[in-house]
């Protein structure tokens, strides 16, 4: 708050992922604490931009991040589960307040901005179809089915010698691995993880690969890890040593829950 008040009258907007920062490495933080944050800057008249692209649709437990804060955002920006993942699609909300100040019969008063992949008819069929399955319960109740099994394997985690700052919201659980080299996006681990999560037939995107042998964790990790089935797909998101697996296994369940690592 003290950084806010530094800026004076120099802060026109907040942009910010809310309860969670994805790209920044699955950092998580207590939701009152960023409430107060809101509220200041709502006092300061700073624009409130909260960036749901990843967070919204249940990725938090709640629909979407914000609804987790008694402080509402001006403007949200929405993507990816918007249209379930199917079709790329972006769409910015803002408060009538905004959209107000920029309806007018002249020209001069425009807002002269777009999305690449806005009012497409087929992509908004798509993300029509996706919304009536988002808001179907059984879609809550999967997701809460998710959150509880991934609070259930954080405590296996957390007893872990190698792993460290296991932390999660909702259906996103992410920890870290101690290697005992530094933290980088370039960590030698992905080498020995894409080798590991290959023999048992899982897919990992191809971020940072560097050959090496991790041979003091392979054991361990074979311990506390699920037993793997044939797996559809496979989606996560490594920043250094930080860490987040998606698995789809349609074998054992047809409806594609998830397990998150």
């Amino acid at each position: 708050m003290a950084e806010v008040d530094a800026l004076g009258e120099d802060a026109a907007a907040f942009i910010f992922e809310p309860l969670i920062l994805g790209s920044g490495g699955m950092l998580m933080y207590d939701a009152s604490a960023f409430d107060s944050l809101l509220a200041h800057c709502r006092a300061k008249g700073i624009l409130l931009i909260a960036d749901e692209v990843m967070t919204g649709f249940g990725r938090t437990g709640t629909n979407f991040a914000m609804d987790q804060l008694s402080t509402p955002p001006d403007m949200i920006t929405l993507s990816k589960g918007l249209t379930g993942g199917t079709m790329a699609m972006g769409i910015t909300t803002c408060t009538a307040d905004i959209y107000e100040a920029f309806l007018s019969n002249d020209k001069t008063k425009t807002l002269f901005h777009g999305h690449s992949y806005t009012a497409n008819p087929l992509t908004c069929a798509a993300a029509l179809a996706s919304l009536e399955l988002f808001l179907d319960p059984a879609c809550g109740e999967n997701r809460q089915r998710i959150a509880g099994q991934h609070e259930a394997f954080a405590k296996t985690l957390e007893k872990q010698a190698f792993v460290k700052n296991v932390r999660q919201t909702g259906t996103i659980l992410a920890f870290e691995v101690d290697t005992g080299e530094a933290d980088s996006y370039v960590n030698n681990l992905a080498g020995f993880l894409h080798a590991f999560f290959r023999e048992k037939r899982v897919m990992l995107r191809p971020s940072a690969i560097r050959s090496t042998s991790f041979r003091p964790i392979a054991s361990p990790m074979r311990n506390w890890l699920p037993p793997i089935r044939p797996f559809w797909i496979c989606w996560r998101n490594m920043e250094g040593k930080r860490l987040n697996i998606n698995v789809i296994n349609r074998k054992s369940d047809p409806h594609g829950s998830d397990f998150t690592i």
